[in-house]
């Protein structure tokens, strides 16, 4: 339902998030509750009011890095936390809050643990991508080696064109010094 821009906005109104986000805090353990808890706050995310909500006001960003740490080992749950992280970071302001909680250092981990997952490396990639277009957040991604990951994502999936595209975004992005410098 949330893949379309109305419901994404109705579902908010709903406070779909918040029983989505309970449930994940609910069922904690359980894999299955998280990859798709995450998946569903990927899509809720899409939109510009929603990203802000979502990490603002509702911490989203918080249940969806503690799913990724407890659920180290499950690609899916590893992906579809990388889709939603990174579509938080599509804004200034939650660019700065994901950094503070430390989800760069979640996405690396991530993408260092599952080399062999084009989804992982896809989502991992565009959610450093949406990261680096902070200024200092480029610093402190270069800090954590994030371009060595990105190149290894490169380098592992050369026929994957997404792995292609967000990983050669991103180092395009750490080597700026302004997001309009290409």
């Amino acid at each position: 339902l949330a893949i379309n821009a109305e419901n994404q906005v109705k579902l908010m109104e709903l406070e779909a998030a918040q029983a989505i986000l309970e449930a994940m805090k609910r069922h904690r353990d359980h894999a299955g509750v998280q990859e798709y808890g995450c998946g569903a706050l990927w899509n809720l995310a899409m939109t510009a009011e929603n990203k802000v909500k979502l990490l603002m006001d509702l911490e989203a960003a918080q249940t969806i890095l503690e799913a990724m740490k407890r659920h180290r080992d499950h690609a899916a749950v590893q992906q579809f936390g990388c889709g939603a992280l990174g579509n938080l970071a599509v804004n200034a302001q939650n660019q700065v809050k994901l950094m503070e909680l430390e989800a760069a250092q979640a996405l690396l981990e991530a993408m260092k643990r599952h080399r062999d997952h084009a989804g992982v490396q896809e989502y991992g990639c565009g959610a450093l991508c949406s990261l680096a277009m902070n200024a200092e957040n480029k610093v402190k991604l270069m800090e954590l080696e994030a371009a060595q990951t990105i190149l290894e994502a490169i380098r592992g999936h050369r026929d994957h064109a997404a792995v292609q595209q967000f990983g050669c975004g991103a180092l395009i992005l750490l080597g700026c010094s302004t997001f309009d410098e290409p």
